[in-house]
C-alpha cells in the first residue's frame, strides 16, 4: 500500500509497525532518537515509493514528528 505524507501525519500507526518489524529502535511510550526516526522514515518511504527529495527531507521528518 502507498501512504502520502498527509496520510503519515494523520495516521502515524503503519510507520512505526514498519519500524518495530525491522528493528528499529521503537518501544511502547519510549523516547526515540531523531535520526532513528528519520532513519526509519526513509527506509519507509523507499519501501512504498514515496520520494521526498533530500533536500526537503529533514523538514519533512520534523513535521512528521512534531505530529
Amino acid at each position: 500500500m502507498n501512504y502520502s505524507l498527509n496520510s503519515l501525519k494523520e495516521n502515524p500507526k503503519p510507520l512505526f509497525d514498519f519500524m518495530k518489524e525491522n528493528h528499529f529502535p521503537v518501544f511502547h511510550k519510549s523516547g526515540i532518537f531523531f535520526r532513528d526516526f528519520q532513519y526509519g522514515l526513509s527506509r519507509f518511504l523507499d519501501k512504498n515509493q514515496v520520494k521526498v527529495p533530500y533536500s526537503k527531507f529533514e523538514k519533512v521528518a520534523l513535521d512528521l514528528a512534531n505530529t
